[in-house]
């Protein structure tokens, strides 16, 4: 698009503010209701799995998203705030639940959720009320609370802050940096603070490039 205005000139003239919150996103709604129906007819064909991502923003509060996962693709659904007391596993069933009755019950296989233990509470109060549905946790997610449990027995806990120690040295010296730029020609794949399976990365990065990280020192 910008390519586009650049070859036309400065004698574009662009459209109105009436016509951007007028016409132009009226068009725009129709298109994504068209797009919806589409998704619906995939949910009706194959069914779907409703999936939920609980986030903390920079300001402190708790927000879930819901995404409709299908053959056709994913859908977003909704954003909601469910910080304090609303983020009980009472809350979450209700929210889930009024999403399944608006999609169909017969068209949804899944809840796929985290593992946290509110969402396990969510998990029999729906599979009392619609045993049709299974509710699963996020495979992702699990393997990951797995790996930071191995993190915390001792070698590997040592291991994971000697490797992660190094790392912070060589991306803290600018010298050192461009050094191990040259000697490796890549960057080193290093820790997060949220997923733990970076310390994993962050320890084959190092031990594949054990070599020439130990000239760079």
């Amino acid at each position: 698009m910008l390519e586009a205005i650049g070859q036309f000139g400065r004698s574009l003239k662009g459209p109105s503010p009436y016509e951007m919150s007028g016409s132009f996103l009226q068009k725009r709604k129709e298109k994504v209701m068209d797009g919806f129906k589409e998704h619906k007819e995939s949910w009706e064909l194959t069914g779907c799995s409703i999936m939920t991502d609980a986030w903390t923003d920079r300001k402190g509060r708790g927000v879930m998203n819901l995404v409709v996962h299908s053959a056709h693709g994913v859908l977003f659904l909704d954003s909601v705030e469910c910080s304090g007391d609303r983020k009980d596993g009472k809350y979450i069933f209700e929210l889930v639940d009024r999403y399944i009755e608006e999609i169909g019950e017969q068209h949804v296989v899944q809840v796929v959720t985290d593992n946290a233990s509110v969402n396990t509470t969510a998990a029999s109060l729906l599979t009392a009320k619609r045993p049709s549905i299974f509710w699963n946790g996020c495979a992702a997610h699990c393997l990951d609370l797995m790996l930071e449990d191995i993190g915390k027995l001792g070698p590997v806990e040592e291991t994971i802050a000697n490797a992660r120690q190094v790392t912070v040295f060589l991306y803290a010296h600018t010298r050192v940096l461009d050094l191990m730029r040259k000697f490796l020609n890549r960057d080193l794949v290093r820790s997060g603070v949220t997923r733990f399976a970076t310390a994993y990365l962050n320890l084959k990065s190092l031990l594949d490039n054990k070599k020439r990280v130990s000239k760079t020192i």
